[in-house]
């Protein structure tokens, strides 16, 4: 179960509030269909994804992390790419992982845990 895996992880007051705003944002956008773009995604999401979600926390190469923020900025805001430190300073347009369900931003959150 997601929930019961993301939340086993003791990482302290932002992966709590992390996973608590997952569980706000999921409840919020339900209708939004789709999943986050693919481009520069890891290889060991793809292949979860293929594997039909098998446990992948285990095993994981090194430059993991460097691909997931790689992604990360790929799939985030233009606008945000370049910000020293990655912090948001106006408003910005999300839509790209706007998207919930197990494709969505949850998928991103897995990703995360296993980082």
């Amino acid at each position: 179960d997601l929930w019961k895996y993301v939340g086993s992880k003791q990482w302290g007051p932002r992966w709590d509030t992390l996973l608590s705003l997952a569980v706000e944002f999921e409840g919020r956008w339900k209708s939004q269909a789709g999943g986050i773009p693919t481009a520069c995604r890891p290889e060991e999401v793809g292949q979860w994804m293929k594997e039909h979600r098998k446990p992948v926390d285990k095993g994981l190469k090194p430059e993991f992390g460097q691909r997931m923020l790689r992604w990360w900025r790929t799939i985030g805001p233009t606008s945000r790419r370049e910000l020293p430190g990655g912090s948001p300073v106006t408003w910005m347009d999300w839509d790209n992982i706007r998207r919930s369900g197990t494709n969505g931003v949850m998928m991103l959150v897995r990703a995360t845990a296993w980082w």
